[in-house]
């Protein structure tokens, strides 16, 4: 996909109201200065409201935005404007969330005069009345937890767009960024689609393409894709303006589809190169973890060195971290966290050589990681 100079990023103002202000700015740029985004919701602090109102003039798309305020969404949302889109309405999700209130979606909407929407159940008839009332020509979805179903999905004119962190029709399903990561992808993406009944199934419009580097967590990886985004955001904006959201059918047979990670366990039988990508993937939002004397680690960074030894024994303990035996060489453990401590120092834990950890982990699931599934 083309790359947009600054000048041409922006779409024509005949096309859409300028919704540009200098917070969206400053948001923007705290946000990319982070060096790991995450795709679960934090509260933002409240951006300054800017002077006016954006104008109305004209008869744009009638464009509508459901996300979670998460680092993730709120890049894309921060692109959308920046590139002069002005939302008819937001909407985010409190199925599992309960808090909408003191987040970057809900200061957007503040600050552009538009209706903001924190819906339970996206498909019950109140929530349908309300998204009917905005007269919608397009929804774009950036990581909303939600599936809709068909009478949701008919309500725009032009369709429902999604936005999805992997070159589909790979990666489909609810956590992409953990299972590139886990599984060693060297290339990830954005894909835009148009959203069908089948989850990430519907017509592909376009696709950005970033590179996954040997260190990436899944953090860094969201980061880096949102990055990249703009240009896919402006292409879909331009299709939405056109009323041309055609797409090309993905091929699911060489696609494929995986399921949440209900378990981050370490398995210390794997190879410590694959636990070593498990902690990668695990960061920032589904860290892997190890259970010592009844409580749980989170394990947030280590490192492959060599060595041999019965899986899950402490085979040494340095000022780096302890050095614990895997099914094939051994895992340093660099850092770790608890939810009451922030870091134990050097990852030691008060780890003594010898000390068994697949020994203290009985009830934690061992079966590993199956892989990907193809649908």
């Amino acid at each position: 996909m083309p790359e947009s100079p600054a000048g041409e990023a922006r779409l024509a103002a005949r096309v859409w109201p300028a919704a540009s202000a200098a917070w969206i700015d400053a948001a923007w740029g705290r946000l990319a200065a982070k060096p790991e985004f995450s795709l679960r919701p934090r509260p933002r602090p409240a951006p300054p409201v800017p002077d006016g109102r954006a104008s109305r003039a004209g008869a744009p798309p009638r464009v509508v935005v459901f996300g979670i305020s998460s680092d993730y969404g709120n890049g894309l949302l921060l692109h959308l404007l920046r590139l002069g889109c002005a939302p008819v309405a937001l909407i985010t999700s409190t199925r599992l969330h309960h808090s909408a209130d003191a987040t970057l979606f809900a200061h957007a909407a503040a600050a552009l005069d538009v209706p903001y929407l924190a819906l339970a159940d996206v498909n019950a008839p109140e929530a349908l009345e309300r998204l009917r009332a905005l007269q919608p020509d397009v929804f774009l979805v950036f990581s909303f937890d939600q599936i809709f179903e068909p009478r949701t999905l008919a309500l725009p004119r032009h369709g429902c767009v999604n936005f999805h962190p992997s070159l589909l029709p790979r990666f489909r399903g609810p956590e992409p960024l953990f299972w590139q990561v886990l599984l060693g992808e060297r290339e990830s993406g954005l894909t835009a689609h148009l959203m069908s009944e089948r989850i990430d199934a519907g017509p592909i419009l376009g696709q950005v393409r970033v590179p996954v580097q040997a260190d990436d967590t899944a953090g860094r990886l969201a980061r880096r894709i949102v990055l990249a985004a703009e240009p896919l955001l402006g292409d879909v904006l331009r299709m939405c303006a056109a009323g041309e959201l055609g797409g090309t059918p993905p091929e699911l047979a060489h696609g494929s589809y995986q399921r949440s990670a209900s378990s981050t366990a370490l398995d210390w039988r794997r190879p410590a190169t694959e636990l070593e990508r498990l902690v990668r993937a695990g960061r920032p939002d589904a860290p892997a973890h190890l259970v010592w004397r009844g409580a749980r680690y989170d394990v947030l960074s280590c490192r492959v060195v060599p060595g041999a030894g019965t899986p899950g024994v402490v085979l040494a303990v340095t000022k780096e971290g302890a050095v614990v035996a895997t099914g094939e060489q051994c895992l340093l453990l660099a850092e770790v966290a608890t939810l009451r401590v922030e870091s134990a120092e050097g990852g030691t834990l008060g780890l003594r050589v010898g000390d068994d950890l697949a020994g203290s982990s009985e009830g934690e699931p061992r079966d590993g990681l199956p892989p990907p599934r193809v649908r």
